[in-house]
């Protein structure tokens, strides 16, 4: 089962009592607390558009979006959430808000977090490459990060979180490791 019972009954019940309504409504708050990254893809912007990455957003700007934001699930990406301070703080408030979350990373920093987050069935690492392991290090510029992989069997083993994999398929990925 891709996720577990609890969270599947959980978004259910949201989407059916919002088509109830029939009125729009959100499914995934995408959280970008950060700009920074601790890799430099070739085909992401966000380094070169925000050279500063001073774009960022307080813990408690994050957790305000949570609690504004009706939706079940809580995708935190940006550059790389591993890399702010505080995302400890904003993934803890996620889940008192009893949101589901995911958090999108390249996992370079995920076993340095593995102790740090506790663990829920409410939480998912999406670890991203960018496909086998020639074209990831070509990718990303930087040898090794394919040995991200490694960091998810660990987390698997070790913690109740859910890690997943996600890789493009395509032999040319220029999609950016998050």
């Amino acid at each position: 089962m891709k996720f577990p019972l609890r969270s599947t009954v959980q978004i259910g019940k949201y989407v059916a009592s919002q088509q109830r309504k029939g009125e729009r409504y959100p499914l995934v708050l995408m959280l970008e607390p950060t700009l920074a990254c601790n890799i430099a893809c070739i085909g992401c912007g966000k380094i070169r558009e925000y050279e500063s990455n001073k774009a960022r957003l307080t813990v408690e700007e994050c957790i305000d979006a949570g609690a504004q934001c009706p939706a079940p699930v809580v995708s935190i990406c940006g550059g790389e959430p591993l890399v702010y301070k505080g995302i400890e703080d904003v993934v803890a408030g996620m889940l008192d808000l009893g949101k589901n979350i995911d958090l999108c990373t390249n996992a370079l920093r995920l076993e340095q977090y593995l102790d740090v987050f506790k663990p829920s069935h409410r939480m998912t690492f999406v670890v991203h490459l960018d496909g086998m392991r020639e074209i990831t290090s070509a990718t990303t510029r930087a040898c090794g990060t394919s040995q991200s992989t490694r960091s998810v069997r660990r987390a698997r083993r070790a913690s109740a979180s859910r890690p997943t994999r996600r890789s493009s398929r395509r032999p040319r990925s220029t999609t950016c490791s998050r």
